[in-house]
């Protein structure tokens, strides 16, 4: 048994993704998704919930999660971490970017402000593609990181524009 509890809220591709990459090292406890067909890729032992509004009556408390793992499109994000630090207000919150939609900065702001205690961590996916393995490994191969544990992505693309519309 895995000594970490999360709680994923989505179960859409991120979801898959986040699964497989963490599935040897957390326990999911429980899954949150409208769409509860979506979720076939947990297994019986997680406890699936159509809303946060369920999950927050269910037995399991916040003392048990190490982290809330959103993965749900962006315009939802803000209003599912309020939820997560109202009933959780020292949560650990790993999110997809963008974290918000840039018209919710300021409101993102006030529940950071709110809520000192919670942590939010947010997520590049790329840095788990299979592109950066690839990369990792044959920097090894040829010696120029003998023991490269972790690679770090930077864009120098001026994505700014992409962020404002949602990307």
């Amino acid at each position: 048994m895995h000594e970490h509890g999360i709680v994923r809220i989505g179960s859409g591709n991120i979801a898959k993704l986040h699964h497989n990459c963490t599935e040897d090292y957390v326990q999911v406890l429980a899954a949150i998704d409208t769409d509860m067909a979506k979720s076939t890729f947990y297994g019986p032992t997680v406890k699936k919930f159509n809303s946060l509004d369920k999950f927050f009556i269910s037995n399991i408390s916040s003392d048990q999660i190490f982290y809330y793992d959103i993965c749900t499109p962006t315009n939802t994000h803000l209003e599912l971490i309020e939820k997560v630090l109202v009933f959780d207000p020292a949560a650990n919150i790993l999110i997809e970017k963008p974290v918000c939609l840039p018209d919710q900065l300021q409101e993102l702001e006030a529940l950071v402000s709110k809520y000192p205690d919670a942590k939010i961590s947010i997520n590049e996916q790329y840095n788990s593609s299979v592109l950066l393995s690839k990369i990792k490994k044959e920097m090894v191969k040829l010696g120029i990181a003998k023991n490269a544990l972790e690679i770090y992505l930077e864009s120098i693309k001026d994505r700014r524009t992409d962020f404002r519309n949602g990307r």
